[in-house]
């Protein structure tokens, strides 16, 4: 019978082979890494990206409208001239000064009608510019809970603010 006794390894090379697991698995987690950031950069400028158009899509038809006392924002409906805009901004006036956001020029508007219950309004300019940018309006009903979204309008007299949010509640 052949007995050979088994000899364990010298501790200098298990910890070399240690060493060299950890190396690669070191070198393949900060690659990883790299490729993970990489991915997150481009996400944020994806982002960024999105918001621009959007921006750049919905800002010309967001207008400032002023009243003897009010101040608010509305937006272009259609290129006749139509406008909606919360009735706390209309209160108890029929004329308005209009301020658009590809001209600076005051415009007149006049009520067509409003609904406090639901805070809506809409007013009309009198004499519509040229290039008058209607704003394309989504479905409301496919709003959900927890969705980016940005706000677009001239609180304060500050025109062509943009700020964001989310939707907490429908």
């Amino acid at each position: 019978m052949d007995v050979r006794r088994f000899r364990a390894p010298r501790p200098v090379a298990v910890i070399i082979a240690l060493l060299c697991c950890l190396s690669a698995c070191s070198s393949a987690s900060k690659a990883h890494e790299q490729e993970a950031t990489t991915r997150a950069a481009r996400a944020v400028d994806d982002l960024q990206d999105g918001y621009l158009r959007v921006i750049r899509d919905v800002l010309p038809s967001v207008v400032q409208i002023q009243g003897r006392r009010d101040l608010g924002s509305g937006v272009v409906y259609d290129e006749q001239g139509h406008i909606v805009t919360n009735a706390h901004v209309v209160g108890d006036e029929k004329t308005f000064r209009v301020t658009t956001a590809n001209n600076e020029n005051e415009l007149t508007a006049n009520l067509v009608a409003a609904y406090p219950q639901q805070d809506l309004a809409v007013i009309k300019l009198t004499d519509p510019p040229d290039g008058l940018k209607a704003a394309k309006f989504g479905d409301s009903s496919k709003v959900e809970v927890g969705q980016i979204v940005l706000a677009m309008g001239s609180p304060l007299g500050l025109s062509s603010s943009v700020t964001q949010g989310i939707v907490s509640a429908t």
